[in-house]
């Protein structure tokens, strides 16, 4: 560690580095390795630059090598020692950076099923989670397979944090998915390496952490402890997995959310029946849909958002009912192997359960109208 942290600037930067190195070594990795990508040299009023680039791969979850990419900027000091003086992800737009251990000191939870990472100074309320985490993480990978992949990689994080490793403000919004850029083979070219970007087959899912204390300490009050784990667990655990499963595609928005949505309640009857109480308040309050939910990401993310989650997942409900559990899973798999299109959508749709995007808007329409 005192090798790695002493090529950065005394104080506050090197401390973080020593967290961020302790944080990485903690991470079960079969790689693990730093590559310059692009050195760009001092000029009268602007230090060094230095793109490096973080290539891991965690064990038992990622299918090839991740890469997040570093800005260091590089200076003198007073010794004449060349020491970085800043880090940054260099602005880019990417979801790579920053991650967890680019913003808190970090630690990391193993279990059969998960790779957690998480505050270090909230160890305590980890391991209160962890069991209804690892029981959530274990049932999406049953219900969800992707051969070579074992464990989900998850970070916990505070609110604020999670609004910063998602890059933007995510109000409202308790956890997310994505995937990020993949990095099979490492090429050279004048002193410096290339990581070429493949489709985007390796995925990470960020939970807030206080919502995940919430589940726990509700427990004991209104809300049981759910049979299949933590909700929240289920729902981004669908994405990351349909991430792998389908690199690339983007299904109709309804189809995501709802597929998450649906699977996040229907591992506890009690959760499912808060969830139905929830979308009959706004029911009331909106009145009965007239059609499915936006398949587009604009459409749906607008003010009406709430409600389109929650109609989105009785999409499911419905086809659980009338198809039987294994069937909506089945529905949801394929569908997101397809594109928004109603073309597309209605092909899945007849050769699964025999009615085309009109048929099950309608079918859907009148069994949500005959919920109580």
């Amino acid at each position: 560690m005192a090798a790695w942290s002493g090529h950065f600037a005394p104080g506050r930067l090197r401390a973080q580095q020593r967290d961020w190195f302790a944080a990485v070594q903690a991470t079960p990795m079969t790689v693990r390795a730093m590559h310059p990508l692009l050195l760009t040299p001092a000029r009268p009023g602007r230090d060094a630059e230095l793109t490096i680039g973080f290539r891991h791969q965690v064990t038992g979850a990622d299918l090839v090598p991740t890469v997040e990419r570093y800005r260091y900027l590089l200076a003198r000091a007073g010794s004449g020692e060349l020491l970085v003086t800043e880090v940054d992800g260099g602005g880019r737009l990417e979801v790579d950076h920053p991650q967890l251990w680019d913003l808190a000191p970090t630690a990391v939870t193993e279990t059969e099923h998960l790779v957690l990472v998480h505050p270090r100074d909230r160890a305590e309320d980890v391991a209160e989670a962890m069991p209804r985490l690892d029981r959530a993480a274990a049932e999406v990978l049953a219900d969800f397979p992707v051969p070579g992949v074992d464990r989900l990689v998850v970070t916990a994080a505070p609110g604020d944090q999670v609004d910063q490793v998602f890059g933007g403000d995510v109000e409202q919004v308790l956890g997310f998915a994505t995937s990020v850029p993949a990095s099979p083979v490492v090429e050279e070219h004048d002193g410096m390496d290339i990581l070429p970007s493949e489709r985007q087959i390796v995925a990470r899912a960020v939970v807030d952490l206080d919502q995940l204390v919430w589940e726990v300490q509700d427990a004991a009050g209104t809300l049981p402890d759910p049979e299949g784990g933590s909700p929240l667990l289920r729902h981004e655990g669908v994405h990351a997995l349909m991430f792998l499963r389908e690199p690339g595609v983007r299904p109709a928005r309804w189809v995501s959310e709802g597929l998450a949505g649906w699977y996040e309640e229907r591992g506890d009857a009690r959760t499912r029946a808060l969830t139905a109480e929830w979308r009959g308040s706004l029911l009331a309050v909106h009145g009965a849909p007239e059609g499915l939910p936006p398949a587009d990401q604009a459409g749906f993310h607008n003010q009406d958002q709430q409600l389109h989650y929650l109609l989105a997942a009785s999409v499911f409900e419905y086809l659980e009912h009338a198809y039987g559990p294994e069937t909506a899973r089945e529905v949801g798999v394929a569908l997101h192997g397809v594109s928004e299109s109603d073309r597309a959508i209605s092909g899945v749709l007849q050769e699964l359960v025999g009615t085309d995007l009109l048929g099950l808007e309608a079918r859907w329409l009148d069994w949500l109208a005959a919920q109580p």
